[in-house]
């Protein structure tokens, strides 16, 4: 989640979060193994305000998203909100084993 903040207070917007596009790095630790998610893939990264064509991944897009491009508008901004719903959207994938209906 630190990653995303960050990405979002530099102005860019990652614009295709998917459960294929989130892992893990394990370090060693005294109790076990420390797990830390990562945010991985880039290749769709945007200026958030600056007007795209959606790229990413549709079962984890998010709602505002998906309005747009079903009212055929394929080119506009992304916001961070866009990202956080579709991090919550992958991880309800992850956790449940199925995709959100779209």
């Amino acid at each position: 989640m630190n990653d995303l903040q960050c990405l979002h207070e530099l102005g860019f917007v990652h614009c295709d979060i998917s459960h294929h596009n989130l892992g893990h790095v394990e370090f060693p630790d005294h109790d076990g193994s420390l797990v830390i998610p990562i945010l991985r893939d880039f290749g769709f990264c945007r200026l958030g305000e600056i007007p795209s064509q959606y790229s990413g991944t549709l079962a984890t897009a998010s709602h505002r998203v998906l309005s747009m491009l079903l009212e055929g508008t394929y080119c506009f901004p992304m916001l961070p909100a866009d990202d956080y719903e579709s991090l919550f959207k992958s991880m309800y994938i992850i956790a449940t084993k199925r995709s959100p209906r779209i």
